[in-house]
């Protein structure tokens, strides 16, 4: 990443309106079966260009208020949710954002919603580890519940993940992906179209290179 761009855009969320008064965690419907339930954490360790991820200046993540949020709308789940995606302000499996202990209670939490078939988790590639994967994988081991990753590659072309200050290692993405498989978790990479410095034709080929 781009040390003048990544302080830059740090700067930007540092001045950010506070969110103070937001709720800990909030349950977003997102059409048909999926909803989602977003955490909002002290913010990304990440500085992409691509997206705002940070709470603004004085939020303070409140672990004990957001349990006590979450117990209340497990309570009340929607009988229609099939899917539910798991993200917070930047990376759900970053533990500077929720540490182990509760990233676990909250995991245990939503297993008990026994009308989900999946549950996604939105992480950073490299918050992924050997002890996370384990520790997801035995907390739903007794569930019908399939389990999948979502990162945010946007891209791999080397000049457009500089504009978007984003660093992918490509094998150690490949080698995390190959990692979540071997414990039956799938994965789901998002790619972005429209790199503000390609033409509307080689944004189109940017995508299909990516993805390829």
């Amino acid at each position: 990443m781009n040390q003048v761009v990544t302080r830059a855009v740090r700067r930007i969320r540092e001045n950010m309106p506070s969110n103070s008064q937001v709720n800990e965690v909030t349950l977003i419907y997102t059409g048909g079966g999926t909803y989602q339930l977003f955490f909002a954490t002290n913010g990304c360790r990440y500085a992409c260009t691509v997206c705002s991820y940070g709470m603004g200046k004085g939020h303070v993540f409140d672990k004990e208020k957001m349990l006590e949020e979450l117990e209340g709308i497990i309570a009340n789940f929607p009988a229609n949710a099939k899917v539910l995606v798991l993200e917070t302000s930047g990376s759900f499996l970053d533990e500077k954002e929720i540490d182990q202990e509760t990233r676990n209670e909250i995991l245990k939490m939503v297993a008990q919603i026994r009308t989900l078939d999946a549950v996604v988790i939105e992480t950073h590639y490299k918050t992924v580890s050997n002890r996370a994967l384990e520790e997801i994988t035995d907390i739903f081991r007794e569930t019908l519940i399939s389990l999948e990753l979502e990162f945010g590659v946007e891209s791999l072309n080397p000049d457009v993940l500089r504009v978007y200050n984003k660093d992918i290692d490509k094998e150690k993405l490949l080698e995390t992906i190959e990692k979540a498989h071997e414990y039956g978790i799938a994965c789901e990479l998002n790619f972005m179209l429209g790199a503000p410095t390609l033409t509307p034709e080689e944004q189109i080929q940017d995508v299909l290179k990516s993805i390829g």
